[in-house]
Formats: structure tokens, sequence, C-alpha cells
């Protein structure tokens, strides 16, 4: 379920250390505040979508199971929130732009799972990430911090399976670098997704890297359906269970 290579705008105070995968990043992104792709001004090649991605049972099926899930795992949220407050300072939703359906942006919402910082650092997590705190190190290899996920899906901004929201400056590096690479963008963002499942996560410092990922993307945006989609889910839940990939 956890996308591991999201950025988090958080660091622990004083590590200026970074890795090898890091200081591609740093070459590779700009820096400064992230300029979103929109998709309306660029050539997508994908070759083409479904039906399914905006049908209505999609829809319905992720309201349906957003809330059902939310009441499951509401005492675990309620039990990570105070976790979060009392164990590091800074707020305990972690809050980030990306681009959703067609470009559009959207405020992600994550429990916050690294120290947090005011600086700027937009470095993927990488294993061992001396950022990540010690509740944030569970939340990540369980994918809870994840969970608030479930109201970005309610809200309309994401569903529950589809290609997973890359932060605005992954996109703004990769669009010209990555073939079809905005194609992704004609589903919704997923909570989990066909490239999860597969194991294309982590870190992505290369182009090659994210090109496998973005390969299996347009491929779910070709495929989709809700018998793929169930497929997803069920493969999901056992990578949370038993998957010791997570970090």
């Amino acid at each position: 379920m956890s996308e591991l290579s999201d950025f988090e705008f958080a660091s622990r105070p004083g590590n200026a250390s970074a890795s090898p995968g890091a200081m591609q990043d740093a070459a590779i992104l700009p820096r400064g505040r992230p300029a979103l792709v929109r998709v309306e001004a660029c050539e997508i090649d994908s070759g083409g979508g479904n039906a399914h991605l905006l049908a209505p049972s999609k829809r319905a099926t992720d309201i349906a199971l957003a809330l059902a899930l939310i009441a499951l795992f509401l005492p675990l949220m309620a039990l990570i929130y105070v976790l979060v407050r009392i164990t590091s300072r800074g707020p305990v939703i972690f809050r980030q732009e990306r681009s959703g359906l067609r470009g559009r942006p959207f405020q992600i919402y994550k429990f916050r799972s690294m120290y947090f910082s005011t600086g700027e650092d937009f470095r993927q997590a990488g294993r061992s990430d001396r950022r990540v705190t010690p509740v944030g190190r569970v939340l990540r290899m369980t994918s809870a911090d994840e969970l608030p996920q479930f109201f970005n899906v309610l809200f309309g901004d994401m569903s529950i399976v589809g290609p997973r929201p890359h932060v605005a400056s992954l996109d703004t590096a990769y669009a010209s670098l990555v073939p079809g690479y905005l194609g992704r963008l004609q589903a919704r963002p997923g909570i989990t997704g066909l490239a999860q499942i597969r194991g294309q996560r982590g870190e992505t410092p290369t182009a090659e890297a994210m090109q496998a990922r973005v390969n299996s993307d347009l491929e779910y945006v070709r495929d989709a359906s809700l018998f793929l989609d169930a497929r997803i889910l069920v493969v999901t839940v056992k990578h949370v269970l038993f998957s010791k990939d997570a970090y």
C-alpha cells in the first residue's frame, strides 16, 4: 500500500549526510518550489485509457471501501495520531501537493513519519534514512502512514487503485525524460497500484527505474477493470502483511 518513494518535507535537524541516490536526485530535480505539470499543455502518449478509469462503478466502489476502511481503522488512526504527537514535534498529518487526475493539484495526506523541519528537503526516503522517526519507521514498514489517504479517496482526489501520485518536482523532472510519463495522469492516483504489487517501489534515482514503474502505470491505464482492481487489492494485502521490503 505504501509508496516508499514518496518525498517528505521533513528532515532530522543537523543531518547533512546524503546518499548517492539523494545526490543524484539533487542533480535531476529542480530546486525551490516545484511547478506542477499541466496535462492539458502536454502531449499524452499512453495508448489511451479506458472507460473503467472514470466509471461510476469504480467511484462507488472507492467510496464504499474508503468508508468501510476508515470505520475499521479509526481506533488505530487515533492511536497513531497520539503516538506521533507525543514522540516528535511538528504536525501529525503531513500534507504535500501532488499531481492528480489530468494534472490537477491536490493535497495528499499521510501520518508524518519523519522529523519535522522548516527547511526544503525533497530527497526520496531510503533504507536506514536518519530523517525517519522511531514511530515513523514502524508506520512506514506497515504502510500505516498511508491510512489518511482514505480521506483523499472520499474527497475524490484519489482512488483505492491507480498510479501512485508523485511529488510535483518528480513529474517536472521526468515528464520529458520518460516516454509516456504523463499518460499515467489519465487515471486518478491510487493508494496502491499495479507497479507497487510488482515491486516497482522505493527510490527512483534514474530514468530507467522510473520507466519501469511508468510502464506498469500505463498498462493499468490501458487494462483497468474491476477484476484487475480486485486482484491488485488482494496482492496488496499480502504484501502489507508479509513483505519485508518496506522502509
